[in-house]
């Protein structure tokens, strides 16, 4: 929602937060595998916070295709 009303205000996306977008994703993902007991590692605030993969936005630019 916040980088929906930042698109709409400055015609750009957030780098900010569209790099947490992944790294929120796979701390969900880690805390789901280990509350089922998919594995023994602890999630944050036990271990560090997701690394998220860092790709450009193209500028900002919506390409149709």
């Amino acid at each position: 929602m916040v980088q929906f009303v930042t698109r709409l205000a400055t015609g750009s996306v957030n780098e900010e937060l569209h790099t947490l977008g992944p790294r929120l994703g796979e701390y969900l993902k880690q805390i789901v595998a280990f509350e089922t007991f998919h594995t023994e590692q602890r999630p944050y605030p036990f271990a560090p916070f997701p690394e998220g993969e860092h790709k450009p936005v193209n500028g900002g630019q919506a390409h149709a295709g």
